[in-house]
């Protein structure tokens, strides 16, 4: 796998937070030996990274494919998080990981992060960084991590002002958090450190005896906008009935990151390129699967197949697929109408189901099941709703197709109970009141 497919298949996920919470190590400072000037920008640092990492982008490495495959397996069950034991964990797999990965395969650095008990350093810092040397020696520290839930330290808008007004404010979250960092630095001789609440990671660096640069912030969510050229086509498609695209001559603005199955799940918009006479500007979905695997390859032209099969259904139960191919020979990238949003439990009323079912039922009298019912696998919109991601669809008898559709029944049902009880807390509420 090469580095720019390993950073899409190491993709972190969204948090997901459950009851259990603690806020209380946000409040326990630790005040730096010397008195931190204000809090400045960290200029070019965006930059620098992206100058380190472009010429490696290439690079292969049999230990990307290792790691993403495990990683893949781990991930989603460690993104339930209710303190912050569980968030470092998390943050260990999500960021440390790759991280090591790609020092040792694109910079023949060896290191490792290991919780501060495993350093001769001052202080409490959550995780701290030392490379090995040749021996497998530990070097001395080179780097911490403190860590915060994103509860207990949400991410803010304008970290630097806001540090800066609220310096001397006893109760500031982020100033406490901020000197927390600046401290541990001070004590430990340490140049660079880093605040990550897993929402956003900011890169600290000293700047002076007395001053502290922090980076922008770098959002688990924020991949960034990857442009994308389709070389190779399976499919060419349109929005619109009566436009024929240019397809060859479209960009592919690809943001932000997801996760379905062993497929990433991106949102972006279609441009033409420079100089194309050709306008528009149309929001899509973009599914994208690693094609230097046998599994990525088989089941992006799966999924390719079965809408193609299904193109009778565009747009009303399925969404439009416009177009599908390869992109830089390393990966397969599936250019889906934007149905709306997941559906979930708070978005949904009685009459999703009926809408619901006939998709589900659309797809059955095709021939077809649709192979993985869960309430997020269908979009809700103002034009209604559609069942998405068709990367487990395939024929099925009519054995199959009753048991698919009992399991919606079975949803359906669920949702049914939850929402009496929810009635029934409720009227209960109301009569102590």
């Amino acid at each position: 796998m090469k580095l720019s497919a390993f950073f899409e298949a190491v993709a972190a996920p969204e948090l997901r937070q459950y009851d259990q919470v603690t806020t209380k190590k946000t409040t326990n400072p630790a005040y730096p030996r010397e008195y931190l000037a204000d809090l400045t920008e960290w200029p070019e640092i965006r930059k620098d990274i992206k100058s380190l990492l472009d010429p490696y982008l290439d690079i292969d490495s049999e230990r990307f494919d290792r790691f993403s495959g495990q990683f893949n397996e781990d991930i989603e069950a460690w993104s339930w998080c209710g303190d912050e034991n569980n968030v470092v964990r998390l943050g260990g797999l999500a960021y440390e990981g790759p991280v090591k990965m790609i020092l040792r395969s694109c910079f023949q650095i060896r290191g490792d992060f290991d919780s501060h008990r495993a350093a001769f350093n001052i202080g409490d810092p959550d995780r701290v960084f030392f490379t090995l040397d040749k021996s497998g020696q530990r070097d001395p520290l080179k780097f911490l991590v403190e860590w915060k839930t994103p509860w207990a330290l949400p991410t803010p808008t304008n970290l630097i002002k806001q540090f800066n007004e609220t310096r001397d404010n006893p109760k500031s979250k982020i100033a406490k958090a901020i000197s927390q960092v600046y401290g541990y630095m001070t004590f430990n001789d340490l140049m660079f450190g880093a605040l990550c609440n897993y929402e956003a990671l900011y890169l600290l660096r000293r700047a002076g005896d007395l001053g502290l640069q922090v980076s922008p912030p770098f959002r688990f969510s924020d991949r960034g906008t990857h442009t994308f050229t389709i070389e190779k086509f399976d499919v060419k498609g349109t929005w619109d009935d009566d436009i024929e695209v240019p397809w060859s001559k479209m960009n592919l603005h690809l943001r932000g990151s997801g996760r379905k199955n062993i497929a990433s799940v991106v949102s972006g918009d279609i441009t033409p390129k420079r100089g194309v006479k050709f306008s528009c500007n149309v929001e899509a979905v973009f599914k994208v699967y690693d094609i230097t695997t046998s599994e990525g390859l088989e089941a992006a032209d799966s999924e390719i197949e079965a809408y193609k099969y299904l193109e009778p259904l565009y747009g009303k139960y399925i969404p439009r697929l416009y177009a599908a191919g390869t992109a830089r020979k390393l990966l397969k990238i599936l250019v889906l109408e934007d149905c709306g949003k997941a559906a979930c439990q708070d978005n949904i009323d009685k009459y999703f189901w009926t809408k619901a079912k006939r998709c589900i039922q659309a797809i059955h009298k095709s021939g077809a099941i649709h192979g993985d019912i869960k309430l997020d696998n269908f979009a809700i919109s103002q034009s209604g709703v559609r069942v998405i991601d068709l990367g487990r669809c395939r024929e099925g008898n009519s054995v199959e197709r009753a048991s698919e559709f009992a399991e919606l029944e079975s949803l359906e049902e669920e949702w049914d109970t939850a929402q009496l009880v929810a009635e029934d807390e409720e009227d209960h509420g109301e009569l102590k009141d």
